[in-house]
């Protein structure tokens, strides 16, 4: 089974905790208003396969096969996530795998390349239905002009180490 880092899981699911409010609850606690769009954790990897086709992670990162949401809660209700659930879950990963590497980069040639890839979060589902819009923006356009200090912070405070580590190795 291949593990992923630590700090990818741990950023996109931190990211996810403060982007997106009722990822998922069982379908027994919401009430569905008319014209919600609900699905299943199936319709959630479906949105995210499809995601992953147009996303091209840095050299050396590999997609999960799947999302970490489940069908049931502990108590085997099942669960609903909200459509698009699974596009941002992996536009949250390729992000979060950019940084990565903008942090981590030894040459400038490397982080440009990097920094540039960061610049299409900006037109991201993700990004979209991010409360800390300016936040982002803002970092990544210091990036951009070569300034990594919130970059770095951020992938620091995520757990995003450089090279893939993990944050408990």
């Amino acid at each position: 089974m291949q593990r992923y880092p630590f700090g990818i899981w741990l950023g996109i699911v931190f990211s996810l905790s403060l982007a997106l409010s009722a990822l998922y609850w069982s379908e027994s606690r919401l009430p569905l208003k008319s014209g919600a769009s609900w699905g299943t954790v199936a319709t959630v990897n479906q949105e995210y396969l499809a995601a992953t086709a147009r996303l091209k992670l840095p050299d050396g990162y590999k997609w999960p096969k799947e999302t970490p949401y489940r069908a049931a809660d502990e108590n085997g209700d099942s669960l609903a996530y909200g459509a698009g659930c699974g596009t941002q879950w992996a536009e949250l990963y390729w992000f979060d795998s950019w940084v990565s590497v903008a942090a981590s980069a030894t040459t400038p040639v490397a982080r440009d390349a990097a920094t540039r890839n960061l610049l299409g979060f900006l037109d991201t589902t993700a990004f979209k239905n991010i409360a800390e819009q300016e936040y982002y923006r803002n970092m990544i356009l210091d990036a951009q002009k070569g300034e990594l200090s919130t970059l770095k912070e951020y992938a620091g405070f995520n757990g995003i180490l450089p090279n893939g580590r993990r944050v408990d190795e």
